[in-house]
C-alpha cells in the first residue's frame, strides 16, 4: 500500500511537471495579451497622433477601423465641444440653408469619447448628439485634439412622427461641404447616385424600377423613399495624397463618413 502511495506520488509529480511549462506558457501569454492592449490605451490616450485631420477624417470612415469608448478625452471640454457643434450647424445653415434641427429647441443629450485605432494609428474623437423637440437627432464626430468635424449622421421627424419631405441626397451632399469646410478640405472628384428604395411602413422590400429613382422634387421622397449611395475623394493640398470617404442617405436619415457605424 506504501509502495502504491509512493508510486502515485511519483506519478503525480511528474505529470505536473510536464504541464508546469504549458502552464506558465499559458499565463505569459495572457499577460503578455493584457499588457500589449494595456499599453496601447496608454499611449493612445496620452500621446498625440501625429495624424492630420484628413487622415483622421479618413480612419473614423474606414470600417476596418475599431471604436472603443473610453468617456473622456485629453483636451475638449463641455464647452469646447458644444462651440464646435455650433460652428458645424451654423455652416449647414448660414451657408448651405440646411436646417436639420430646430435651432430654438435643439439640447445636446450626449458627449462620449472613443478611442479609434487601426494597427498602429489611433486617435481620440467625441460623438456629440443633438435632438430637437420635434424628433430630429443630429450625431457629430468631432476630434479630441482639433474640434474639426470628421463625419455626421442625421435622423428627421416632424411633430407628426412622419419624416420630413426634405431633400436628403441635397442635405447630405451639403453636409460634405460642411465638413470639407470645416477642415480646409477639397473634394476632388465622387458621386452620390440613387441605389434602390426604402418599403414604406408595412410594405415588403423590393428593388424599384430605375426610372422611378429619379427624383425630380423634395415633394416625392415621400412616394418614392430614394436610398442614396456614394463616395467622394477629398485632399488637403498635401503631398500625402487623397482619400475617399462614403455618403448615404435615404427617406428621414443621412450620414457622412459614418461607414463603420451602420
Amino acid at each position: 500500500m506504501r509502495r502504491f502511495g509512493t508510486v502515485l506520488l511519483l506519478l503525480s509529480a511528474l505529470l505536473v511537471g510536464l504541464m508546469m511549462p504549458w502552464l506558465v506558457s499559458q499565463q505569459q501569454d495572457r499577460l503578455a495579451g493584457e499588457t500589449e492592449a494595456a499599453g496601447i490605451l496608454q499611449v493612445d490616450l496620452s500621446v498625440d497622433s501625429g495624424l492630420s485631420v484628413l487622415e483622421k477624417v479618413c480612419l473614423f470612415g474606414d470600417p476596418e477601423t475599431s471604436l472603443l469608448a473610453v468617456g473622456v478625452g485629453r483636451y475638449q471640454t463641455s464647452k469646447t465641444l458644444s462651440s464646435a457643434s455650433w460652428r458645424v450647424l451654423d455652416i449647414l445653415q448660414g451657408s448651405y440653408g440646411v436646417d436639420m434641427l430646430q435651432t430654438s429647441t435643439a439640447a445636446q443629450v450626449q458627449q462620449v469619447a472613443y478611442l479609434a485605432s487601426q494597427g498602429e494609428k489611433a486617435f481620440l474623437l467625441w460623438q456629440v448628439i443633438y435632438e430637437d423637440e420635434l424628433g430630429a437627432v443630429l450625431h457629430l464626430y468631432l476630434d479630441d485634439e482639433t474640434g474639426m468635424l470628421l463625419g455626421l449622421s442625421y435622423s428627421g421627424e416632424d411633430e407628426f412622427g412622419k419624416m420630413m419631405s426634405a431633400d436628403y441626397a441635397a442635405w447630405c451632399t451639403a453636409a460634405l461641404w460642411t465638413l470639407c469646410d470645416a477642415n480646409g478640405l477639397s473634394p476632388v472628384t465622387g458621386y452620390l447616385d440613387p441605389v434602390g428604395m426604402e418599403p414604406a411602413q408595412g410594405e415588403a422590400e423590393e428593388a424599384a424600377p430605375e426610372e422611378e429613382m429619379m427624383v425630380e422634387s423634395p415633394a416625392n421622397y415621400e412616394v418614392n423613399r430614394v436610398t442614396y449611395a456614394g463616395e467622394y475623394t477629398l485632399s488637403d493640398g498635401s503631398a500625402d495624397g487623397d482619400y475617399t470617404i462614403g455618403l448615404n442617405a435615404g427617406y428621414g436619415w443621412l450620414s457622412v463618413n459614418c461607414t463603420n457605424l451602420s
